[in-house]
């Protein structure tokens, strides 16, 4: 039995899971090296050094046949392929779809019915990585006045060479589990011009950042670790919580959603950290001139605790991702001339990026889409009845909106996770069973008083209403 096999039978956790986090520690030692030996050097030597680290990463953890036929095979034919046939809107489309096929095609074949963490862990952020790449290497080619302001920012205005994109794709302190970035940015680090500096070396409060960062992950792996001990994932089919009443059923949904998001603050602290220690994170200067370092944080943990709203929750889960999602799906589906319709979209394209399981639709599509929406319903008819909402409100109402806010979002977004945590489809009925489909029935009570109970002057924003006026 291997070290990591038994550490994983002593402390009887997941052995793939363990192997992911040790994995990811390990390139803390690598980014300081990368830091101190061969940032500002000749690009080509770091493009070297980033691709065979990030392919002896991703083979310890995934398997050397997994990583070098199903990921490097069609991240080569991609890049062949584009060069041959050269920048395009078509060819950018073309390589969306295709790689979108090839990736759900491959979830199908090793998906289980449980959470895997196999190569398509990988490769899912590297789908984000190449087809970003091809699109920013075509807004490159545009016009500048054709431009919007995200394509001027990240557009590349030059094709990349192999290494360059190798480099890119297998950028090895995010190449296990993300997060993703942009190409014009990893090219500004390698050649020394992305700033963060001081007398050409990479600033010292990079490591103060590096060791806060690397302190929220501790206490998140020990938050999730005590929440998982009592409300583990698999609670909403136990026997033990059928046992007890409705409502403590619904209370402990709360924990145990909560455990469910929190335990990826824990890989994606690590990977934060190793980008800061290597010079990656940053991220510009406050107001006060303060050097800042978080350019690849992923999640706010206790943003996430604490906010009132659903829609800051989720912008602030998984953030480089939603950044995708804005940037590369939502925006460019403009062409359909409907927000909704955009939006619809991109929830369309998130769930089918998590797996081919029935679950992440409803997510997405079911709870999270709604919820933002029914957010801003709610909000809007609030203001025009009693004049004022949450945030613009002042005195002791204010603490009963918080405390309502709070628990909307945070019932309702835990609820969510159950679709995360019971990919078996049984199992998820079974578990939206026992907590009576509470926020299904409520959303669906809320669609249908707002569409025919509410009258048309309440839902105008009172930015419309006057307007109209």
């Amino acid at each position: 039995m291997g070290f990591i096999a038994a550490l994983a039978a002593s402390t009887g956790q997941n052995e793939q899971a363990l192997l992911l986090i040790v994995t990811l520690i390990a390139t803390f030692p690598i980014a300081l090296f990368h830091r101190f030996f061969l940032y500002r050097t000749n690009p080509v030597l770091q493009h070297v050094f980033g691709f065979a680290t990030g392919i002896a990463l991703t083979t310890t953890v995934f398997g050397w046949y997994d990583m070098m036929v199903y990921a490097m095979v069609p991240s080569l034919v991609v890049y062949v392929a584009f060069f041959l046939a050269g920048p395009s809107s078509r060819f950018s489309a073309v390589t969306f779809v295709t790689l979108l096929a090839y990736l759900l095609s491959c979830y199908m074949v090793f998906s289980s019915e449980g959470y895997d963490i196999n190569w398509t862990t990988a490769f899912c952020v590297m789908f984000l990585r190449i087809t970003s790449l091809v699109m920013d290497v075509n807004d490159g080619t545009l016009p500048e006045e054709k431009m919007s302001r995200d394509q001027k920012t990240y557009a590349v205005r030059r094709f990349p060479n192999i290494l360059e994109y190798l480099g890119f794709v297998w950028f090895y302190p995010a190449v296990l589990c993300g997060p993703t970035d942009n190409l014009s940015r990893y090219l500004a680090f390698v050649e020394g011009r992305l700033g963060g500096e001081e007398n050409g070396r990479i600033h010292s409060s990079s490591l103060v950042a590096a060791a806060k960062c690397f302190g929220m992950t501790v206490l998140a792996a020990g938050l999730s670790t005590v929440l998982a001990g009592y409300f583990p994932s698999n609670l909403l089919i136990t026997p033990e919580f059928e046992a007890l009443s409705l409502p403590m059923r619904w209370l402990r949904c709360v924990p145990m959603g909560t455990a469910t998001f929190v335990k990826y603050a824990i890989a994606w602290g690590l990977t934060e950290t190793s980008c800061i220690l290597l010079g990656y994170g940053y991220s510009g200067t406050d107001k006060a001139g303060v050097m800042q370092w978080d350019h690849m944080n992923s999640v706010n943990v206790y943003g996430f605790l604490t906010y009132t709203s659903a829609h800051k929750i989720i912008d602030n889960f998984n953030k480089k991702t939603n950044d995708y999602l804005k940037r590369y799906i939502f925006k460019r589906l403009a062409f359909l001339g409907n927000k909704h319709l955009s939006m619809a979209g991109m929830v369309v394209f998130i769930s089918l990026w998590h797996g081919v399981h029935i679950n992440y639709f409803i997510v997405f599509f079911a709870c999270e889409f709604p919820m933002v929406v029914v957010e801003r319903q709610f909000w809007t008819v609030f203001e025009n009845v009693f004049g004022f909402t949450l945030w613009t409100c002042r005195g002791a109402v204010r603490y009963p909106l918080i405390l309502l806010a709070w628990a909307y979002s945070n019932f309702f977004f835990t609820y969510g996770a159950t679709g995360m945590n019971m990919l078996k489809w049984s199992d998820l009925v079974r578990s939206y069973f026992n907590v009576f489909f509470y926020a299904h029935i409520l959303l669906v009570i809320w669609f249908l008083s707002y569409a025919f109970l509410i009258p048309a002057r309440l839902k105008r924003t009172p930015q419309a209403a006057a307007k109209k006026e």
